[in-house]
């Protein structure tokens, strides 16, 4: 089931072990409709658009794109406003 800490968790293990330092994007909430859409070979987030697994996942994208289009001096720059 859901437990937002276990995201952040492996993330250490990865690291203390693997010495691979992981960032951990997100968490995305369990949701049994997930399982019921890959079997119907059809998109989750368009067959559930407003479920929090949906909404998980779409935060977790723009998030991503966010730091890929920002230039690296903005990313600097949130970084020392601590706006991230």
């Amino acid at each position: 089931q859901d437990n937002p800490n276990l995201g952040s968790l492996v993330c250490k293990i990865i690291n203390k072990h693997l010495g691979l330092r992981i960032t951990f994007a997100g968490n995305i909430s369990f949701d049994d409709r997930v399982h019921d859409a890959v079997c119907q070979k059809v998109s989750y987030l368009r067959k559930y658009p407003y479920t929090p697994a949906a909404t998980n996942i779409r935060d977790i994208c723009t998030n991503m794109l966010s730091l890929v289009e920002a230039p690296p001096a903005k990313r600097e720059q949130e970084k020392a406003s601590g706006s991230e």
